[in-house]
């Protein structure tokens, strides 16, 4: 029998299979094999987990700019260019480290109604005071938010997910000092959340027992690394 070719395949079984690549792959690699190839990883179903934490810069923006012949890279491009091709259908975004930009959160609040997870890893410290808690209300399928530094507006951002976000179970906010505002804002607007991950913070003991009696639903609660004073 003569072996059938991997651009031979199904379109659909194709998709199914680079639905479980990562970014990286499906920028440099698959669009460059063949047409079909090309032609899959298009589809929007390829495009819903956007995960730009395992690329690695140096190397990916050399090769970004080669493939694609352009002249400079800029992190804002590539953001527009997978959120295009999510066409709003992506459920996963993690931002990568030292790109964050309220821009970004802007344009990602608009394009990707449909996340369900969202990860943050710090906000540039001058517009720690100006990223606006409304909106928030665009991601009502909102499930995961993750944290590593929290911006002035969090009690605001908590009560708005608390208002508009009826399928929240998760936050991850790791490596800051939570404070008796934070700590009773926890509790106060996230009454039935299922996963807190406070590792590598820093609370104190009333703030951890403020918390706890707070968010009676807990089911798992992570405090690897973190300092718990008395």
């Amino acid at each position: 029998m003569e072996d059938r070719k991997w651009e031979d395949l199904e379109m659909d079984c194709l998709v199914t299979v680079f639905e479980n690549l990562g970014l990286e792959e499906m920028i440099l690699g698959v669009p460059f094999v063949c047409r079909s190839w090309y032609k899959a990883s298009t589809d929007r179903l390829c495009w819903k987990i956007l995960d730009f934490n395992p690329i690695c810069p140096c190397s990916f923006e050399e090769r970004f700019m080669q493939e694609y012949r352009i002249q400079n890279f800029s992190f804002t491009g590539l953001l527009k260019f997978v959120v295009t091709r999510s066409c709003g259908s992506a459920v996963e975004l993690m931002f990568p480290l030292g790109y964050l930009d309220l821009e970004h959160i802007v344009y990602v609040s608009d394009e990707c109604p449909a996340l369900k997870c969202l990860g943050l890893p710090w906000f540039i410290p001058r517009q720690r005071c100006t990223f606006p808690p409304e909106l928030m209300i665009k991601w009502k399928h909102l499930e995961i938010l993750m944290l590593s530094d929290i911006p002035d507006s969090i009690t605001e951002i908590l009560q708005v997910i608390s208002n508009h976000c009826k399928n929240f179970i998760g936050l991850h906010v790791c490596g800051d000092y939570l404070d008796d505002n934070v700590a009773s804002a926890f509790g106060t607007y996230l009454p039935k959340i299922k996963h807190l991950n406070l590792s590598y913070s820093i609370l104190s003991k009333k703030n951890l027992m403020v918390i706890l009696e707070g968010c009676k639903e807990l089911e798992l609660l992570y405090l690897q690394n973190s300092g718990v004073s008395t």
